[in-house]
């Protein structure tokens, strides 16, 4: 008998198969748990290579014994000249053929099902959550790397170090690291670090500088406890300027080796690789949009094509072209004039290329919920969002949009706690101040909004006060608010924002002239038009922007206020199906204002007679009310749409009790007349026009009524 044959009737073969398949598929499931429960690298890879020895033990083993009916026998113990029994064989077989089969479903799950599904992008989003109060963690600020170079141009450069080593410093768990905003605010400021320390509420700084001349860089980064002020590690690196990314890549790569040991007990840290001219092209395209503005999103989009061009692999790259896209929107709270509908056409595919280079991108799984955001698709975008944060915390850019999707779905709370979650990280970060006052005033925490402004604003430069204080906008008199949108709109009197935010504070204040100095093409354009008793041009206008998808709770408004109550009618019912299509349409029902587009939807129906869908209407306000008032919704807008149920409920008391508790406020509510014959209704608007006529006089505006 050949050795060959003897090896086959040994089943050595056999056992060499069936522990492959079988090793291969406990590697897996070992993979996933390993993950699960975050051990380090080296246990798979200790794994691996036991597997490894184990399969010469066992080819060691199939060949030196035989498995008989009486159980495992030695080779030389077992009588050749007898027969031997087949079953070992069969057993093998079906060992093989069965992990085989479960090996087969495996691979084609893992590589053509679930590497394709949303849940191979979303992973365990759900998971994701606002830190724990009184959790512990390690806290590190990185600074900005100084500029040493005599070309400012390179300023670029050593701010893409600091912030490369920030975002991976930021996925290393136990350890929170203070925002890119806030850090970023003492560029250029000798201030002693225990101050900046304290500011940012961290116990350790890194700060560093570049130094470039010809093709020679030179980098030092130095670890520093705040408290004490001692030096924890420190390191000079000098390299020839070749490879812009390699740099980057082995001084991080460095820099984060010291940070683990001083810090954290020997975490692994991965560095994403990319073509050098790519990188260096992302890092200036970086820098252009965090400028936010129009001009600067223009030139980051043409700087990542270019990016993109030079190396079509580098998933970042897609994905902060598709991001960019999508600020541009000339929407509210975006940058640019590019219709929603255009920009998410010509963002999906940048996105879709993003995440199918790089599944596991948090740029690109954030950018995904940005577009969902887009698209008014705000439940699912809340995943997207949370996965992100899963694969970087430090994602400012998430957690705002994530703030954005619950707010969209009146989820004020959870909206407010992510925005504290924000200030946690980046305290500086702008956007973040301004919607946490903004919400403390719909929630009717003025005091609070007001003290947070008062404690914070001062650290800004004056010009950006101006962008704080404007957050705190039903906290403030009218007076107040409309000097400080007048300041704005006087440094970027073309920005969107500014233009809409100045008309409704001018409608609100009865200057209808200025809101059509400053918005004539948005949607404060039509009650102003209507405050000048040009009803019927402002009745087209509103048709022209519903059109186009605006403005359609203030043509309900302005039909309303003109008694067109068949007109009204008409309109929702020819677009909509029902009212729960119309209130999916129209997120602005529970964003803290009140619905008040539904009580005129159910006074038309009141006034035409149609009681049963007066009815149906009237559901919906009180449930869109109710749902408000448990998320502890709080300002006078809001309780003007409670004093309209009540009128609309019969319960005139009760709606006169609602006016008289915003008098004071300064903010007219004028309710239908058909449905008011209280007394007290005449005292309160006497009270508002006096309130309103002192916030004029303080604007040097004459007086109105009489």
């Amino acid at each position: 008998m050949s050795f060959f044959d003897e090896l086959k009737r040994r089943n050595v073969f056999r056992v060499g198969i069936a522990y492959v398949v079988v090793g291969w598929l406990a590697a897996q499931v070992l993979q996933m748990v390993f993950e699960t429960f975050g051990a380090p690298d080296w246990v798979m890879k200790a794994v691996l290579v036991l597997l490894a020895v184990g399969l010469v033990f066992a080819i060691f083993l199939a060949w030196a014994y035989e498995m008989t009916s009486k159980g495992l026998k030695r080779e030389y113990e077992v009588d050749r000249t007898k027969f031997i029994e087949p079953q070992a064989g069969r057993k093998l077989n079906v060992l093989i053929f069965s992990a085989m089969a479960l090996a087969i479903a495996y691979f084609t799950y893992d590589k053509f099902i679930a590497s394709h599904s949303p849940d191979s992008v979303l992973g365990e989003a759900a998971s994701w959550s606002a830190s724990e109060p009184g959790q512990k963690f390690q806290t590190i600020a990185v600074l900005p790397f100084v500029n040493m170079s005599s070309d400012p141009e390179q300023e670029y450069f050593s701010d893409g170090i600091s912030e490369e080593i920030l975002n991976v410093l930021a996925k290393v768990k136990g350890l929170r690291v203070a925002g890119r905003t806030s850090s970023f605010a003492f560029k250029g400021r000798n201030e002693d670090l225990r101050q900046i320390g304290g500011a940012l509420g961290v116990e350790h700084i890194l700060e560093g500088s570049v130094r470039k001349s010809g093709e020679q860089i030179r980098v030092t980064a130095q670890l520093i406890h705040v408290v004490d002020g001692f030096h924890m590690w420190s390191e000079t690196y000098d390299r020839q300027f070749v490879d812009i990314f390699a740099i980057q890549d082995e001084i991080s790569a460095a820099i984060l080796q010291q940070l683990k040991t001083q810090l954290l007990d020997g975490q692994s840290i991965a560095v994403t690789r990319a073509d050098a001219a790519a990188f260096d092209l992302y890092l200036q395209a970086q820098q252009r949009m965090r400028e936010r503005t129009e001009a600067s999103l223009l030139k980051a989009v043409e700087i990542l094509d270019k990016s993109i061009a030079a190396d079509a692999s580098f998933a970042q790259a897609w994905a902060q072209r598709g991001v960019a896209t999508l600020l541009l929107r000339e929407n509210v709270g975006n940058y640019g004039s590019i219709p929603t509908e255009q920009a998410i056409i010509q963002a999906t595919p940048f996105l879709d290329e993003a995440i199918r280079l790089n599944p596991q991108l948090a740029e690109a799984i954030a950018g995904m919920g940005l577009l969902l955001i887009s698209r008014d698709e705000h439940r699912q975008s809340i995943s997207y969002l949370k996965r992100a944060l899963e694969l970087n915390p430090a994602s400012i850019d998430a957690l705002n949009w994530l703030k954005e999707a619950y707010f969209n779905l009146g989820r004020l709370r959870d909206s407010l706690e992510v925005l504290e979650e924000i200030r946690l990280r980046d305290p500086m970060y702008i956007p973040g101040i301004v919607d946490t006052v903004f919400y403390y005033s719909l929630l009717g925490r003025n005091d609070e909004a007001v003290q947070l402004l008062e404690n914070i604003a001062p650290m800004f430069p004056v010009e950006v006060q101006d962008q704080l204080w404007i957050g705190a906008v039903l906290a403030m008199s009218q007076q107040q608010a409309v000097d400080v949108q007048e300041r704005l709109y006087a440094a970027q009197p073309k920005q969107h924002a500014n233009r809409l935010g100045l008309g409704y504070l001018h409608n609100s204040i009865e200057n209808p002239e200025r809101t059509l100095e400053v918005a004539p093409d948005l949607p404060p354009a039509i009650l102003a038009l209507n405050k000048l008793g040009r009803s019927e041009e402002a009745i087209m206008l509103a048709y022209t922007m519903a059109a186009e998808g605006k403005a359609v709770p203030e043509l309900i408004n302005v039909l309303h206020a003109n008694q067109r109550y068949s007109e009204l009618i008409e309109f929702v019912e020819e677009r909509w199906p029902d009212l729960d299509a119309f209130e999916a349409d129209t997120p602005g029902l529970r964003q803290g204002l009140g619905p008040s587009a539904l009580g005129h939807i159910a006074h038309s129906y009141l006034e035409l007679g149609k009681m049963v869908k007066y009815g149906v209407a009237m559901w919906h306000f009180k449930t869109v009310l109710d749902e408000q008032l448990e998320e502890g919704v709080s300002n006078p807008s809001f309780l003007g749409s409670q004093a309209f149920f009540a009128l609309l409920s019969g319960d005139e008391t009760k709606a006169m009790d609602f006016l008289a508790a915003i008098a004071d406020a300064g903010v007219g509510v004028l309710m239908p007349k058909t449905l008011i014959n209280d007394p007290r209704y005449l005292e309160i608007i006497l009270q508002l026009l006096v309130n309103l006529n002192r916030e004029r006089a303080g604007l040097g505006l004459g007086p109105v009524g009489g």
